[in-house]
C-alpha cells in the first residue's frame, strides 16, 4: 500500500513541475498529504484501541 502512494506523490510533484513550472508546491503537498493520512490513520487506530469492540 506505501508503494502506489509514493508513485502518486511523485506524479503530483512531477505534474505540478511540469505544467505549473511549481515543484515545491507540489512537494508540500505531498509531505502535508502523507503527514494528514498518517495522523488520520493514527488517530482511528488509537481509536480502536481505547474503545473495544
Amino acid at each position: 500500500m506505501t508503494y502506489p502512494f509514493l508513485f502518486l506523490g511523485l506524479m503530483v510533484i512531477y505534474i505540478s513541475w511540469r505544467f505549473a513550472n511549481d515543484w515545491a508546491s507540489g512537494v508540500v503537498g505531498f509531505i502535508y498529504g502523507g503527514i494528514l493520512f498518517w495522523l488520520i490513520r493514527l488517530v482511528v487506530h488509537i481509536y480502536l484501541i481505547i474503545i473495544p469492540n
